[in-house]
């Protein structure tokens, strides 16, 4: 058993039950439901970069390209449905 998923799942629905009244349900599931954890995990090679080199930082916080690359409400999965 791979704790540290289960930890995960774990806080995961804590955090939207407290959030929103209602779990993802990854604990019971035992999978990540919407995918926001994989698409965390995605996201942080990336972030971390972004946030080493100042000119990748500075051009991607111009709104049209945050646009472009940001999650939205309407995603269906990762950051995006948790925002929605």
């Amino acid at each position: 058993m791979d704790m540290a998923r289960k930890a995960s799942y774990f806080t995961m629905d804590v955090i939207t039950d407290v959030a929103f009244r209602q779990p993802f349900g990854n604990l019971v599931e035992d999978r990540d439901t919407h995918r926001y954890i994989q698409s965390t995990e995605e996201m942080l090679p990336i972030m971390i970069t972004l946030t080493s080199v100042p000119a990748l930082s500075a051009f991607f916080q111009f709104p049209w390209v945050a646009k472009l690359f940001s999650p939205n409400d309407k995603d269906t999965t990762g950051v995006g449905k948790l925002i929605g």
